[in-house]
């Protein structure tokens, strides 16, 4: 790929989805499906494939471009009459109209285009009564690529500039939520969808002829085990709409296009992703729950990306050391990796009697607590199980204990702190193996005494 088509796709989303901040590599992962690494956010919208961070919790896909030319010069859409069970009622139709153009003029937030890059009428598309209160999908030609277009000529392109009016929970008036271009400088098509009424719990995207999928959210098993159920979402009068149940949680709602992900599809195709603008974000954003802080243990601060105990085979570099464990824990169906973002930050390797080894991290999805895993290897590298071991608890002084299996010892860690161990009561003290941040114990160690820089000494007993 070329710097100018790296920089036009980068463009093209910009000028797509408007508040959005792209990090520096997003194009090179929406190209290559970047695999999971230590110290990194994710966002769920797409994947490993296609990571963005957005305004509101929304997230768009890209696919293959449209003909050139295809968009900009017609849109039948503009000469039908009005979709849904609402399109006859002529009142709410210009009460529509009329919240689009007050929205659309609103200094209150800022549309992908300036309002006089709009052209001609709005055009009520889908007019229909929701379980969220009656809604509809407004159209209108804008002229794009007025903002540093990465292409010459792109600033003469006319598309559709596509926008969800709803019913406001808060007072209960029409409202402009959002609005997008499906089509954007350079030719690159966008799908996205909103989310919108109470706890924007209703779902709603234009049906553009495959079917749609929703998931409401992961389910977390004892086991360790994630999983997502899906159902497809009905579609009639060219939307889908779907009210999910009361609960969900509206920022780990997915959407996807012609069939659910499979289980086993640990980095799902992002052309298949719809990026969701919630209403919340959009009509109240200064009011919006601010997120949850870090669950996982603050052990960057130390400098310690793998602490290694135990007799470790060769040099593995660190980065190799976590995009193993990553890997081990998508490929054991552990981990959703539809979440927000995820964030794996360190790991422990210990050799393991025979010549294998143990990765132990944690790895938290989302805002839900961080998890504790165990890949074991063998001799040759090879992952052969993957261990669950319960949330962690980022204020115990001892905060990982990890007991492996047959006998061969326990791997401990707390980042900072000194580490001793016993075998039993009045037993002598011995220091863990490396003595610091992490150890490998014999398997009948019983206790262990933590010690914190500048802190006094506490003794953590170890569970049998």
């Amino acid at each position: 790929m070329t710097d100018m088509d790296a920089e036009l796709l980068g463009q093209s989303m910009r000028d797509a989805t408007d508040q959005i901040e792209l990090r520096p590599d997003f194009t090179a992962a929406v190209l290559r499906g970047a695999r999971r690494r230590r110290a990194r956010r994710r966002t769920a919208a797409a994947g490993a494939a296609l990571c963005a961070a957005l305004a509101g919790g929304a997230a768009v896909a890209v696919w293959p471009a449209a003909p050139p030319g295809q968009e900009q010069l017609a849109d039948a859409r503009f000469d039908q009459p009005t979709r849904g069970d609402l399109g006859g009622d002529r009142q709410f139709t210009t009460d529509v109209v009329a919240a689009w153009r007050n929205g659309v003029l609103s200094p209150r937030r800022v549309f992908p285009e300036a309002p006089d890059d709009l052209r001609g009428d709005p055009h009520v598309y889908w007019a229909g009564t929701t379980e969220a209160g009656p809604a509809a999908v407004v159209l209108q030609r804008v002229r794009v690529g007025t903002r540093g277009s990465a292409r010459p000529g792109d600033a003469d392109q006319i598309t559709t500039l596509v926008g969800l009016v709803a019913t406001d929970p808060a007072n209960g008036q029409l409202t402009l939520v959002k609005t997008y271009t499906p089509h954007v400088a350079g030719g690159d098509y966008v799908r996205a969808g909103f989310q919108f009424g109470p706890g924007d719990r209703t779902v709603l995207a234009l049906d553009d002829g495959e079917p749609m999928f929703v998931s409401a959210g992961a389910t977390y098993a004892q086991t360790g085990a994630v999983t997502r159920s899906w159902q497809e979402v009905p579609r009639a009068d060219g939307v889908g709409v779907v009210t999910l149940p009361e609960g969900t949680d509206p920022g780990d709602v997915r959407l996807v296009v012609r069939q659910p992900p499979r289980p086993t599809d640990r980095e799902p195709d992002p052309q298949t992703f719809v990026g969701l603008y919630q209403a919340s974000a959009e009509l109240s954003p200064t009011s919006s729950a601010p997120s949850k802080p870090d669950h996982t243990l603050p052990w960057w601060e130390t400098g310690v990306g793998v602490a290694r105990v135990g007799a470790t085979p060769g040099d593995e570099p660190d980065e190799q050391v976590s995009d193993v464990f990553d890997q081990a824990l998508a490929e054991a169906a552990v981990t959703d990796p539809l979440a927000r973002h995820s964030v794996t930050r360190w790991n422990v390797l210990a050799g393991r009697a025979g010549g294998g080894t143990a990765i132990i991290g944690e790895r938290q999805d989302g805002d839900r607590p961080s998890r504790l895993f165990t890949v074991l290897r063998d001799a040759n590298g090879a992952v052969t199980q993957v261990l669950f071991s319960g949330e962690v608890d980022p204020t115990a002084p001892l905060p990982v204990h990890v007991r492996l299996p047959d006998g061969q010892g326990w791997v401990v860690a707390a980042y900072g702190s000194s580490l001793r161990y016993r075998t039993g009561p009045g037993e002598a003290w011995r220091t863990a193996d490396t003595g610091r941040d992490a150890g490998l114990l014999p398997d009948p160690a019983t206790e262990v005494e933590v010690t914190p820089r500048g802190g006094a000494p506490v003794v953590v007993p170890l569970p049998r």
